[in-house]
């Protein structure tokens, strides 16, 4: 899927071009806020979740709407790119902290993570149905959870988005940044050998 292409078909060009500038104003790739609103809502700015009171394009619960100074019913009244500048003061606590698509949805999912890169990869963001629903778990879903499950999904829905981010685990990162230096001294050693005993 065009994410660009979907989201100028409902809500039109200047809604992208809105959407490009406070991404860059948040240090974002504006394909993340994209695929999050069309995750959250299919870009649509007035539909509102009958259980849960969600709202709007990232789907604002009604307690995050009044955080914000305004509330779901309002939210629902207004265009699409009257919301937006909601969508960026709900961000605002994560600019220029978000390195990859999962830190954002992360935020999304459980504001609380306002550093969401650094998050603990074991701690609990849902069970049961929640944990299968959000991060195709069972029982639980963690941080780690999520953020592979998410990644794995902006992959594959938009292939042709050119800032795919393997989330890999950072105690993985460190194995393999400790693999390589181990390689990298051995290559030395070897070259060390050869000179001190065959090079004449």
């Amino acid at each position: 899927m065009n994410l660009i292409a979907e989201a100028t078909k409902i809500q039109g060009s200047n809604f992208i071009a809105e959407v490009e500038k406070t991404a860059q104003r948040l240090g974002f790739h504006a394909s993340w806020l994209l695929a999050i609103m069309y995750y959250e809502s299919r870009f649509l700015h007035n539909v509102t979740n009958p259980q849960s009171g969600a709202t709007g394009l990232i789907q604002f619960m009604p307690s995050t709407a009044q955080a914000l100074g305004t509330s779901t019913q309002a939210l629902a009244r207004m265009t699409a790119i009257e919301q937006i500048k909601f969508v960026e003061k709900f961000y605002l606590p994560i600019k220029g902290k978000a390195k990859a698509f999962a830190d954002v949805y992360l935020y999304t999912f459980a504001s609380a993570y306002t550093n969401p890169q650094n998050a603990p990869d074991n701690a609990i963001l849902a069970t049961g149905q929640s944990a299968f629903y959000h991060c195709k778990t069972e029982n639980v879903c963690t941080v780690a959870d999520f953020k592979r499950y998410v990644t794995q999904k902006y992959n594959n829905d938009f292939p042709n988005t050119d800032n795919k981010i393997i989330y890999q685990n950072p105690q993985n990162n460190t194995m393999i940044q400790n693999q390589n230096q181990l390689f990298l001294t051995v290559i030395i050693g070897a070259i060390l050998v050869y000179f001190v005993f065959f090079y004449k």
